[in-house]
């Protein structure tokens, strides 16, 4: 008996199992697509003196974002892109796998062995758009529980000190558990944190002022402060500011 040959599985059509966690539909992207969030996150690299950061794409799609990252900021630096629609993921290493620098695996098959980063971009991925632009509740589309999963998830791939950028998604980091013993940075270069409607825990739209929260940084074990504090760092990884979380996240 003949099989039937294997179809390439997009992100839209991910089994029950991984759509708990698996995020985004939509795979488009383009080269070069957030050239202020790169140069600033290429700055904290070398304020922070991490002149070859380990760097992981999440959610690297067909490959754009791991090779601008590789050709324009991050020369020499390893760079991991992790995705799940396996049509997308052949596609990069196609067009960008001849590069020494970079490696495109399946996310959900290859696991990364934890603190291994240096930086981590989720550029567009922790949301789901652009369905829910005129949704008022997206609580059964997107729980705030997977969100806060996949956090705590690219959370535990981080180092210490490490930079997270969370960029376009449908919840703020801040809300969640993980974002605890982080930092958040006030970088000139960023003033948004992307055109995705946010919306809060309950999955209910937030109306309030356009947020720009999108750069953090894992803090260190001496540098905790507790659970209620937030420290605000500048461009040149300063501590600039302590203020009460709950002010923060509104």
């Amino acid at each position: 008996m003949t099989e039937a040959p294997v179809r390439p599985v997009r992100r839209g059509e991910i089994a029950t199992a991984i759509d708990a966690v698996a995020v985004q539909i939509s795979s488009s992207t383009k080269l070069n697509r957030y050239p202020a969030v790169f140069q600033a996150v290429q700055q904290l690299c070398r304020a922070g003196g991490i002149a070859r950061p380990h760097i992981l794409s999440f959610g690297s799609s067909s490959g754009e974002e791991a090779h601008t990252l590789s050709t324009q900021y991050f020369a020499g630096s390893p760079i991991l892109g992790l995705e799940v629609a396996e049509d997308v993921l052949a596609q990069s290493r196609e067009s960008y796998g001849a590069n020494p620098d970079l490696r495109f695996e399946k996310s959900g098959v290859y696991e990364p062995e934890p603190e291994s980063f240096d930086v981590i971009f989720a550029m567009s991925v922790l949301c789901r758009w652009p369905e829910t632009r005129n949704m008022t509740d997206i609580a059964q589309l997107f729980p705030f529980a997977n969100f806060e999963k996949q956090t705590a998830y690219l959370d535990s791939l981080l180092k210490p000190g490490g930079i997270m950028v969370i960029y376009n998604a449908s919840y703020g980091f801040l809300h969640s558990r993980t974002s605890r013993h982080y930092d958040l940075i006030a970088h000139p270069r960023i003033t948004t944190a992307g055109f995705v409607k946010r919306f809060r825990k309950d999955g209910g739209e937030d109306p309030s002022v356009a947020p720009t929260d999108c750069v953090y940084r894992k803090q260190q074990a001496n540098e905790r402060i507790g659970a209620r504090g937030l420290v605000i760092r500048d461009h040149a990884l300063k501590p600039i500011a302590v203020i009460e979380r709950d002010i923060a996240i509104g």
